[in-house]
């Protein structure tokens, strides 16, 4: 499974070549949404950490996470789970980066998501694509 991921993350040599190459272009929204955030709503990016609000929340808590994720290492998603109170569920999925988990293993993304939905919101009238 983990071969699978690994071969359709992968990107054709000139496209891997051209991410690296305008990777530091990411530098440039990311502080725009800083200063907006700053300006617009009076938050610093130092208090945009969630682990801190983890025990705060009220609520059940599902984090996804990829193993290969480079924007929120699979040990700070682990810090924050466990920081997390109950209900909780931590799903660390290997090959993954941040934001291709539906992409290579769609039916289990829908599986878990849907699931912890069902499981935390109510029954399958409420989610029909879960029905069977």
């Amino acid at each position: 499974m983990r071969e699978q991921a690994r071969s359709q993350t992968t990107l054709p040599p000139r496209l891997g070549s051209l991410r690296k190459t305008f990777r530091f272009l990411a530098y440039i929204p990311t502080e725009l949404l800083l200063v907006q955030s700053r300006l617009r709503f009076g938050v610093s990016a130092d208090a945009i950490r969630p682990i801190e609000a983890m025990p705060k929340l009220g609520c059940p808590i599902f984090l996804l996470s990829g193993e290969l994720d480079s924007e929120t290492k699979p040990a700070e998603a682990q810090a924050m789970f466990d920081a997390a109170r109950e209900p909780k569920q931590l799903w660390l999925v290997p090959g993954a980066k941040h934001e291709d988990i539906n992409r290579i293993f769609p039916k289990s993304y829908k599986e878990r998501v849907l699931g912890f939905l069902g499981e935390h919101m109510g029954s399958d009238r409420r989610f029909p694509m879960m029905a069977k």
